[in-house]
């Protein structure tokens, strides 16, 4: 799989009919030989998981970074009142992947999004093992 066969993949907040920006997520670090676990934060998730659980699972994975490295997670403020945060994965060159309901997953350049809905940025520093959890 490459970064080009997730593109134009439909937004699925359930990925059930598409993938939502956690999935992609993993999905985009697949491509660079980074296995990352998957975490319960689907839409339909979200009302049984509160935001401190599911910050103290995934901090142990995740270390806030000060600069862009390839690949990294960027972290955003929510849209909307409805949803948690977003996520998009930087993939070089001023580009990050990302998917939105209206787009579904597609390559922007960073500097096209708004900076002020940026929260940090993130390097996936785990030891995924599928027999763990």
């Amino acid at each position: 799989m490459t970064l080009n066969d997730l593109i134009g993949i439909p937004f699925d907040a359930d990925n059930i009919d598409g993938i939502n920006c956690h999935e992609l997520m993993r999905l985009a670090h697949k491509t660079f030989g980074i296995e990352i676990p998957k975490y319960d934060i689907a839409e339909c998730s979200c009302k049984s998981i509160t935001d401190k659980e599911l910050a103290r699972n995934i901090a142990k994975d995740w270390k806030r970074i000060d600069k862009l490295e390839k690949p990294c997670g960027i972290l955003f403020e929510s849209l909307s009142e409805r949803y948690g945060n977003h996520i998009a994965v930087y993939i070089g060159k001023g580009k990050i992947i990302h998917t939105r309901r209206e787009t579904g997953c597609i390559v922007e350049r960073l500097s096209n999004i708004n900076k002020k809905k940026i929260i940090g940025y993130y390097k996936f520093v785990g030891d995924y093992n599928d027999n763990c959890c």
